[in-house]
């Protein structure tokens, strides 16, 4: 009896520790969802893929990169600081800046992008079109939450091409 019980606590203590791990903390892709007062806005800028960001490869060679800015110091000294003059103003009392490169071959379109949250947490997703292209481009596009420090793990991206997604 006395195993029995040592069991049952040991198995309940496995499923608290594995509930807590759970990634299902972001929002689904959901309209009720959707964060309607979010600003986005594409990059014309791109940033060479040689410069210092650490890129993560997610599908077939693409590679995405993003980062979360809770100040303006904080972005002015990263390696986006040569984009400033092209970033939406930000309300650093009351906003984050997400700002998000994709390097790959497709389309990206603003109207593909949107925004849900639930709590403090963010799932971004990313549409991107086929192209005619071959060779790979950086694409880039920034977006202002309406949270102030807001950090990078509290931001989920799922990019979506041909119905397939992908998350980082």
């Amino acid at each position: 009896m006395k195993t029995r019980i040592t069991y049952l606590i040991s198995l309940m203590m496995t499923m608290v520790v594995l509930s807590a791990c759970n990634n299902d903390d972001f929002p689904d892709i959901s309209e009720d969802l959707k964060d309607n007062s979010v600003v986005i806005k594409s990059l014309s800028t791109t940033i060479s893929k040689d410069t210092d960001l650490s890129y993560q490869t997610w599908w077939n060679g693409y590679e995405s990169n993003y980062e979360c800015f809770r100040s303006f110091d904080e972005l002015e000294n990263s390696p986006y600081a040569s984009i400033l003059n092209e970033l939406p103003n930000v309300d650093w009392k009351k906003q984050t800046l997400v700002i998000a490169y994709i390097y790959d071959n497709y389309i990206f379109d603003e109207e593909g992008c949107n925004v849900y949250s639930k709590s403090d947490k963010y799932t971004i997703e990313y549409k991107l079109c086929p192209s005619f292209a071959t060779a790979h481009d950086c694409k880039g596009i920034a977006i202002v939450l309406n949270k102030p420090n807001i950090k990078k793990k509290n931001v989920n991206f799922k990019v979506s091409i041909y119905g397939q997604d992908y998350e980082y």
